[in-house]
Order: structure tokens, then C-alpha cells, then sequence
């Protein structure tokens, strides 16, 4: 592994110039949610492409900070835990990038569970209706092609 400078990650600058790139990433999906690597993974190659700074966001869950943040620690890399949480204001579906930089905490577990429910029931009246159309074992189908069992 290449030895990192002292100040590594190095400090975010005060002022982002739009004309620039950084070697930052805040609103990023592992397979907790619907991204297609799991969260090592993710952070590994990350790391192999210079990022300094990274959030996992994934969809409504925190599932996979641990492991990120195990592997983001290994790397040299400064992770953001953080999660996209969907919800609908007069009727328009909005998603919300939420970074924690303090992790996960107070009502927002409990919310982030019911969120968890909320998918797993929708999932499962899609898969009803769809194998109401003819098409067998929809769920089950739809968990091996994500590669997931939730």
C-alpha cells in the first residue's frame, strides 16, 4: 500500500470553483440499496481512482456505513455516512441526500425502519399483481436479479 501524506484525506477547500473537479463523491449507492457493489467494494474503487472524500447514501438505510467505513479507513479515504431518503410532498416523489457526518442517530432509526417496511410491502403488492399478469414467483425472481434477499 503507497504511504499517504500526513494530512491525508487532505482538507476540503472553503470554496468549490464550478470550472474545477475534486476528488469527492457525496451521494454514492452500494448493494445495501440498488447500487451495483457492495460497500467495500464501492470504497475500494474509489480509492483506486483518487477520491478523497465519499458518503454512502444509499436508499433509505445506513446498512452498509460499517463496512464502509471499515474498508474507507483501510484506504485512506474520508467517508461521509449518509443516506438518500425518498419521500412525496404534494404528490411529487423528492429524494434527499442526507450526510451524518455523527452517524446515525434518535428518530432517525425508527424512520429508516419504517421506510424498510414500507419497500419490502410494496415490493411484495408488485409482485402480486405481477404474477396475478402470469409471471411466477415475481419476488423471488426480482431478489436474485438484484442480487438481495430484502
Amino acid at each position: 500500500m503507497p504511504r499517504l501524506p500526513e494530512a491525508f484525506p487532505p482538507a476540503l477547500p472553503r470554496v468549490f470553483d464550478a470550472d474545477q473537479r475534486y476528488p469527492v463523491d457525496l451521494h454514492m449507492h452500494s448493494t445495501a440499496s440498488d447500487g451495483a457493489l457492495p460497500p467495500d467494494e464501492l470504497v475500494a474503487l474509489c480509492a483506486a481512482r483518487g477520491m478523497t472524500h465519499i458518503a454512502l447514501t444509499d436508499h433509505d438505510t445506513m446498512d452498509g456505513t460499517a463496512e464502509a467505513s471499515l474498508a474507507a479507513e483501510q484506504a485512506g479515504l474520508c467517508l461521509v455516512p449518509g443516506c438518500e431518503l425518498s419521500t412525496r410532498w404534494q404528490g411529487i416523489g423528492i429524494h434527499v441526500v442526507a450526510l451524518m457526518p455523527g452517524g446515525l442517530q434518535g428518530a432517525l432509526v425508527e424512520g429508516l425502519e419504517q421506510q424498510r417496511q414500507a419497500r419490502i410491502q410494496r415490493a411484495e403488492v408488485i409482485a402480486e399483481r405481477l404474477e396475478k399478469m402470469g409471471l411466477p414467483d415475481a419476488l423471488a425472481k426480482a431478489r436474485a436479479q438484484a442480487g438481495s434477499d430484502r
